[in-house]
């Protein structure tokens, strides 16, 4: 983040910036799968942003291209993990971490 406040939380302006990153990610991605917005964690400067999707194949284009416009924002990384059981969702949605 370019603009932080007490704790690296941002600020108002940037907030805005990051949504709309988030935005362009979301939209990009609704181009190739349906991805189910789990949750975000803005933290010490940085902003996670976790999605599911039912499916996704051939998933590398998209990130390129994804990782690309949002680079013209700020410095962006977007990861793919394969978690069929939601291990990763589970700090948003509750339940049992194990």
């Amino acid at each position: 983040m370019k603009q932080v406040r007490e704790h690296k939380l941002p600020t108002d302006q940037e907030a805005e910036v990051l949504n709309e990153m988030e935005d362009v990610l979301v939209n990009q991605l609704t181009k190739v799968t349906t991805p189910i917005e789990v949750g975000r964690e803005t933290y010490y400067g940085e902003r996670e942003i976790l999605l599911y999707f039912t499916k996704i194949s051939n998933y590398k284009p998209v990130v390129d291209l994804i990782t690309k416009k949002l680079n013209t924002y700020r410095p962006t990384k977007v990861e793919f993990h394969h978690d069929p059981i939601w291990h990763q969702a589970k700090r948003y949605l509750g339940g049992n971490q194990n």
